[in-house]
């Protein structure tokens, strides 16, 4: 979790560092007054570095923690807590300046209104300036206060960007984007929404740069723009959430912040979704396996895996379904590793529908498999799953064996 410190005593820590909080935390009871601390936050005059952060509490004599985190960091405090965050925070302080809990506590909490200018801030990335009460013993006295900023880009464009979804099918949609700075460049493209909303604006705006490094030029325009999905779209899975996402780019840099737009592509039932396999041509070292989903607009995934494999990851698993859920995800895991993208993406890669290839409308694959070893016996699983690769059926399977 990478955090920016306020406190001079303390430094500020580098875009590399990272902090990690500890899951069990100290059980530190509340009295009524100090649960009642809140802390009033004001975020001004931010840049593309540089951000100014007021807190005012409720009670001017109370204590308080106060700083900004990147959108991960955030994240991070939310799921696990404030106060295993704070009890992490001073161990961590304890340990590296060799001060005593005492003294940490006395460094690092704030008293009265107090404000700060954060100076190192990274460009075009999601912060949240936050605040808590925390009294002298290090317990957590209030609710979590925070409010979301974004830094600017370098080089900043007044451009606003509307998008309009103007029609939805279940292989994408048609839209249009009309800027208002017609001369000013902007890229464009339609998006997973679970991987946009788990990245944050400022890191899609990045890895959407990193991802489309070699192919900016194909997805960069200015002026109005309308996208036609019949004429280049055809693309997208059906029954999934996405985003019309669009940023301000040129030479090689952002210069917006993120525009976008939902929609949901029309799609089938996935629970009531099922799978029959055909499996023909068995040799000793071949088989063809062919699966045919009964509703042409649900994403699955299927794979076929040896029984030996199998029954091992089962004496861990315990039960098939087990099993099979851990198969799916080394299955997803291992294409997010062999191609250097996200989980949503290797899902849109791995997946299967009747659009994934113009040859059969009715979303059925098949796969000759070869260089099997004689003698072995296989089985052959499929699921419908959401964006994620979570499943959203139940799994169907089917076995055969080599000769």
């Amino acid at each position: 979790m990478e955090k920016v410190m306020k406190t001079k005593l303390f430094a500020v820590l580098t875009a590399g560092a990272a902090l990690t909080l500890v899951l069990g935390s100290c059980n530190h009871p509340k009295t009524e007054d100090e649960a009642k601390v809140v802390v009033e936050l004001a975020v001004t005059d931010i840049t593309s570095t540089f951000a100014h952060v007021e807190a005012t509490p409720s009670d001017l004599e109370a204590t308080y923690y106060f700083d900004v985190v990147k959108k991960p960091g955030f994240d991070e405090i939310k799921s696990k807590g404030a106060q295993a965050f704070i009890d992490a925070e001073v161990e961590r302080r304890m340990e590296t300046y060799s001060l005593s809990r005492t003294e940490v506590l006395e460094k690092l909490l704030s008293k009265g209104v107090d404000s700060h200018d954060f100076t190192t801030l990274e460009v075009l990335t999601d912060y949240y300036a936050l605040a808590f009460g925390v009294n002298a013993e290090g317990q957590v006295t209030g609710e979590l206060a925070y409010k979301a900023f974004t830094t600017l880009p370098v080089a900043p464009s007044a451009n606003q960007l509307g998008i309009t979804v103007t029609n939805i099918y279940d292989n994408g949609a048609d839209y249009k984007v009309v800027p208002t700075v017609e001369a000013d460049t902007y890229a464009v493209d339609i998006w997973s929404k679970p991987m946009v909303d788990e990245l944050g604006d400022s890191e899609t705006i990045k890895y959407f740069i990193e991802y489309n490094s070699y192919m900016m030029f194909n997805l960069t325009t200015s002026g109005t723009f309308e996208f036609v999905n019949a004429v280049d779209g055809k693309v997208w899975q059906p029954g999934r959430e996405y985003y019309v996402v669009a940023f301000g780019y040129a030479d090689g840099k952002p210069t917006t912040t993120l525009f976008k737009q939902e929609f949901k592509t029309v799609g089938g039932d996935p629970a009531a979704c099922t799978f029959e396999f055909t499996v023909s041509d068995i040799t000793a070292n071949s088989a063809k396996v062919k699966i045919v989903p009964s509703d042409k607009k649900v994403v699955y995934l299927w794979n076929v895996l040896d029984m030996t494999r199998f029954n091992q990851f089962k004496e861990t698993a315990g039960t098939d379904e087990a099993t099979l859920e851990y198969i799916l995800n080394g299955y997803i895991e291992e294409d997010m590793t062999n191609n250097a993208v996200k989980r949503q993406q290797a899902v849109e890669e791995l997946g299967r529908w009747s659009g994934f290839t113009s040859s059969d409308e009715e979303g059925a694959d098949h796969e000759n498999l070869k260089g099997l070893p004689s003698g072995e016996e296989f089985i052959a699983w499929a699921v419908a799953v959401d964006a994620n690769g979570k499943p959203e059926g139940k799994f169907f399977t089917t076995k055969f064996k080599t000769l």
